[in-house]
C-alpha cells in the first residue's frame, strides 16, 4: 500500500472514531507511523484528505454495486442485495459524510455545489440502471428518473431510522427485501402518475445527458491527443502504424452504444506500452469506466 493510501484509511478510521474536529494531524501520522514532513509532501491539508476519502468512499460504492451484478443470483435478488449494501454503505460512513460541514465554511460549501451536482447524478443513475436491470429494459427514462427520486427518499428515512432507532445487529438485508417490495408495487401503477411528474425531472434529465455527453467528448479528445504525441514520437515507423491503427480501432468502439469492454481493454493494455502515451492511456481507461459503469 503506498503512503497516500495508507494516510487515507488511518484518517477514515480516526474520523469515524474521534470525528473529524477531534482528529488532529499529530494523530494521523501516528497511525500512520510516518513523519508530518512526509504527510505535507502528500496533503497540503486535513481538508484535501477529507475530499480525498470522500471521492474513494464514492468510488467504492459504484464498485461494490458493479461486483453484485456479477454472480448467478436472480434480477430480484440482486437488487435487494445491491439496496442492502447502499444502505450498509451510507450508514458505517456516516461519521465520515458528517465531517463536511465541520471541516468546511460556508463560502467553501457553497463553492462545493458544482461538484455536488455530477455526484449526485452519478447517484441517480447507479439507480436506474439497477432499476432497468430488475424490472425490465423497456422502462423509459422519465419512468425510471420517477423510480430513482422515490427510492432516494425511502432510503434516506431508513437511514435516519437506523441512525436514531438501530442497534449493532441491524438487518439490512430484511429493510432492502421491504424497499424492493415498495418499488415493485410502485413500478406496477407508475405509468398513471407520469404526467403528474414535476417539470423539474426534465432539468435532471438535461443535466444528465449533458454531463454523461462531455465525458464522451472527453474520450475523443484524449485519443487525438494521443495521436498527435505518436505522430511525432521518436518510434519505429512500423510500431507507430500499430498504435494509431489501435486508436482507430477504439474510435470507433467508442463510437457505439455497447463498447465490447474486453476488446477495449486489451487494446488500452496494448497502447499502456508505450512511454509516450501512457499517462493518456490511464486518464482513457478511468474516463472509459467512469462512463461505462453510469450506462
Amino acid at each position: 500500500m503506498d503512503i497516500k493510501q495508507r494516510i487515507i484509511e488511518s484518517s477514515v478510521l480516526l474520523f469515524k472514531e474521534k470525528g473529524y474536529s477531534r482528529t488532529s494531524v499529530e494523530d494521523i501520522v501516528r497511525k500512520c507511523r510516518i513523519s508530518k514532513a512526509s504527510l505535507y509532501k502528500v496533503f497540503d491539508s486535513k481538508k484535501e484528505i477529507l475530499l480525498h476519502a470522500l471521492n474513494l468512499q464514492h468510488e467504492e460504492l459504484h464498485r461494490k454495486n458493479d461486483e453484485l451484478d456479477l454472480g448467478n443470483l436472480t434480477a430480484d435478488e440482486k437488487l435487494i442485495r445491491k439496496i442492502a449494501m447502499f444502505l450498509s454503505h451510507f450508514h458505517f460512513n456516516h461519521e465520515l459524510f458528517a465531517s463536511v460541514p465541520e471541516a468546511f465554511s460556508e463560502e467553501e460549501l457553497d463553492e462545493m455545489k458544482q461538484y455536488a451536482k455530477p455526484y449526485k447524478l452519478e447517484i441517480y443513475r447507479m439507480h436506474k440502471k439497477n432499476f432497468r436491470h430488475a424490472f425490465g429494459a423497456d422502462l423509459d427514462d422519465r419512468s425510471l428518473w420517477s423510480m430513482a427520486v422515490t427510492y432516494e427518499g425511502l432510503v434516506k428515512e431508513w437511514l435516519e431510522i437506523i441512525h436514531i432507532f438501530g442497534t449493532d445487529d441491524i438487518d439490512f438485508v430484511q429493510i432492502a427485501r421491504y424497499i424492493a417490495a415498495a418499488m415493485k408495487i410502485i413500478i406496477k401503477d407508475h405509468h398513471q402518475s407520469l404526467h403528474l411528474l414535476p417539470s423539474l425531472i426534465d432539468r435532471l434529465i438535461l443535466e444528465e445527458n449533458k454531463m454523461f455527453h462531455k465525458k464522451e467528448n472527453t474520450l475523443s479528445e484524449k485519443l487525438h491527443r494521443m495521436e498527435e504525441i505518436l505522430l511525432n514520437a521518436p518510434i519505429d515507423e512500423s510500431e507507430r502504424d500499430n498504435y494509431l491503427s489501435n486508436i482507430a480501432f477504439l474510435q470507433q468502439e467508442f463510437s457505439m452504444s455497447r463498447p465490447r469492454e474486453y476488446l477495449v481493454d486489451s487494446v488500452l493494455y496494448y497502447l499502456s506500452q508505450s512511454e509516450e502515451v501512457e499517462p493518456i492511456v490511464k486518464s482513457i481507461q478511468f474516463t472509459y469506466k467512469e462512463t461505462e459503469r453510469n450506462s
